[in-house]
């Protein structure tokens, strides 16, 4: 099936009323309930089972790519669907991406993970600080979460699309509410390391399941859909580009906890936290315009280029100030986060601000370049910044310690990222009619 884009009389997109505040809503709710998690786990497992907590959060979230990059298609996909008067195809859609990523990625992950925790429990591995209870619920955590959110992930992202954000972020709330109960009745209880590391993703589980139900609710009748080869292409493209996005940050807590220690990546971790959080709250209020990008490429095509400017100006400027304030006040909130037990050198906190300045812009470029549908360009660019970033973060971690982490980030998205995205964007507006939707992100 082919999607039209002409001749259309759907209303003029927007992001739906409160789209933005509810977003901003959302990011804030899911950033203070990993705030009060981490605070939980820092204050009651000690420096070096919080380290080991740490690395094995962000390889869970690193994870995601086992939605084989379904989900970020699905953005601007079920956005031109929507503008073109087919939203009712969309859930059909996100169960077809759902089957697509479950049979060919995410039940291998789960049984291989079933089988290394046995393995593990059998017999009797310990690693480091974790004993064997501890690293086999470790293992099945990560063989069992993170297929389970790849899979839900898919829904909430044809919301945004679909312009349902301030529906969507409804559910994630209160996924918040629900994690901040279960983390810290495991606390109180004890529980195994695994267990603390799943409970840290209730939120997601929660609200993105919710999400998953709302869409298949809404699905009407109809033939079982099929995948087009392209978006499976452009799917793999974000898959790609996730991966590079990991590298390019959330990485760096395992990198550092494989060259310097458990310990320090726990201080990495909290650098992060702190100077990442203000930043996160400004870019996702932008969040939303990637599905009105995609909108408005339908309706109103002239509109697009202010649109992306307005976006990428606001968005960078104001989350690269948020990030050199939270560093300004890293020592205290550090120490309210984590504990008095906790501090983080001033050199990591320091290094930490121009990654947080320069991921900031390059966020509020990502939501021009998805909403823009230039899944390529940002192949490349994604690519080019992470095997700098890794490269570099190796070395200098080496050289400096903690600290060399963040500084590789600094280095390469700021000489790399930044520049090639800012360009990729400004060739699409030379040529605004040689690629509106590359003839591909809207057929099912």
């Amino acid at each position: 099936m082919t999607e039209t884009v002409t001749g259309t009389t759907e209303p003029e997109p927007t992001t739906g009323r409160g789209a933005g505040a509810w977003s901003t809503a959302l990011r804030v709710a899911t950033l203070l309930t990993a705030l009060l998690t981490v605070a939980v786990v820092a204050r009651t497992q000690g420096e070096d089972r919080f380290g080991s907590w740490t690395v094995a959060v962000a390889v869970v979230s690193g994870l995601l790519i086992l939605d084989l990059g379904l989900g970020n298609v699905l953005v601007r996909t079920s956005g031109r669907l929507a503008a073109s008067g087919r939203a009712e195809e969309v859930p059909g859609l996100v169960a077809a991406a759902r089957r697509y990523a479950a049979l060919r990625i995410s039940a291998p992950t789960a049984v291989i993970g079933v089988v290394a925790a046995a393995v593990v429990l059998a017999t009797g591995a310990t690693l480091g600080d974790l004993d064997t209870i501890d690293l086999s619920t470790t293992v099945l955590a990560l063989g069992l979460v993170s297929p389970a959110l790849a899979l839900l992930y898919m829904a909430p992202r044809a919301r945004i699309g679909l312009g349902q954000v301030t529906q969507s972020s409804r559910l994630g709330i209160l996924g918040c509410v629900v994690q901040v109960v279960v983390v810290v009745v495991g606390v109180r209880a004890r529980v195994p390391l695994g267990l603390l590391v799943a409970a840290n993703f209730t939120s997601q589980l929660v609200g993105w399941g919710l999400d998953t139900l709302v869409v298949r609710r809404s699905a009407p009748p109809g033939p079982t859909v099929t995948l087009d080869p392209a978006l499976v292409r452009d799917g793999r493209r974000y898959q790609v580009l996730v991966i590079s996005g990991f590298a390019g940050f959330n990485a760096d807590a395992i990198l550092v906890g494989a060259i310097v220690g458990p310990a320090a990546a726990g201080l990495v971790a909290l650098a992060a936290r702190v100077v990442l959080t203000p930043s996160m709250v400004v870019t996702s209020w932008f969040t939303p315009r990637w599905g009105t990008v995609a909108r408005t490429e339908v309706h109103r095509p002239e509109d697009v280029r202010s649109l992306v400017l307005r976006t990428v100006l606001w968005a960078g400027g104001v989350s690269a100030a948020a990030s050199v304030t939270a560093g300004v006040l890293a020592g205290p909130l550090v120490r309210i986060i984590a504990g008095p037990g906790f501090e983080v050198p001033s050199d990591v906190v320091w290094a930490t601000v121009p990654a947080g300045v320069v991921l900031g812009v390059a966020a509020a470029l990502a939501v021009a370049l998805n909403g823009l549908g230039l899944v390529a360009e940002q192949l490349r660019l994604g690519v080019a910044s992470a095997l700098v970033n890794l490269a570099l973060g190796v070395v200098l971690c080496v050289r400096l310690g903690a600290v060399g982490a963040p500084l590789a980030t600094a280095v390469a998205h700021g000489l790399i990222g930044i520049p090639m995205s800012a360009l990729a964007v400004r060739e699409r507006f030379r040529t605004p009619h040689a690629r509106i939707d590359d003839d591909r992100g809207a057929r099912p």
